[in-house]
């Protein structure tokens, strides 16, 4: 059996898994588990790497899973754009915090079998400062969600605040 290492940095970034031995000994010899993993990591990760490629042995990452938390949004324009790149390398995504605002464009683009959410997950929806951007995130939610808005007085400038439990109605526990 193979184990992949797989340390989160930039999911712009990082593409590749390097198969390493199951063994937990022969990780422990290059610094991978055990005492000082963590700073070892750092260094070790990069040169497992460049011997991993230059012996061929770099694979594929099957499944990217992406964190999200205390995502206050930003241009709707920019992350519908990121999220569609993110969605078309099948990524995974685990809600850990808040996501509001044009980070709920999300939902746009990622399946809800592919999205887990923690106790801790929040999605905050609002109107958006211009129409063409209210009208791509209204797109982007679901029917169910775009119920749950209206039944809360639908987009309006202020925060609607979909938490624990309602959010479990839409999404599975991590």
């Amino acid at each position: 059996m193979q184990t992949f290492v797989y340390d989160y940095i930039d999911a712009e970034r990082v593409k590749y898994a390097i198969p390493l031995p199951a063994n937990r000994v022969a990780q422990e010899r290059i610094g991978l588990v055990g005492p000082g993993s963590e700073s070892m990591r750092l260094i070790a990760i990069p040169i497992v790497a460049a011997v991993a490629w230059a012996a061929g042995a770099v694979v594929p990452v099957l499944a990217e899973t992406i964190n999200v938390y205390d995502d206050h949004g930003g241009s709707v324009a920019e992350y519908d754009a990121r999220w569609a790149a993110l969605a078309a390398r099948g990524v995974d995504v685990r809600i850990v915090g808040p996501c509001q605002s044009a980070c709920t464009v999300l939902l746009a683009h990622i399946p809800n079998d592919r999205i887990c959410v923690t106790p801790q997950a929040a999605f905050g929806f609002h109107l958006a400062h211009r129409a063409d951007a209210t009208a791509t995130l209204w797109a982007g939610y679901s029917a169910g969600i775009g119920e749950w808005i209206n039944a809360r007085g639908g987009l309006t400038p202020d925060f609607k605040w979909m938490r624990a439990p309602d959010i479990y109605r839409f999404f599975r526990k991590c």
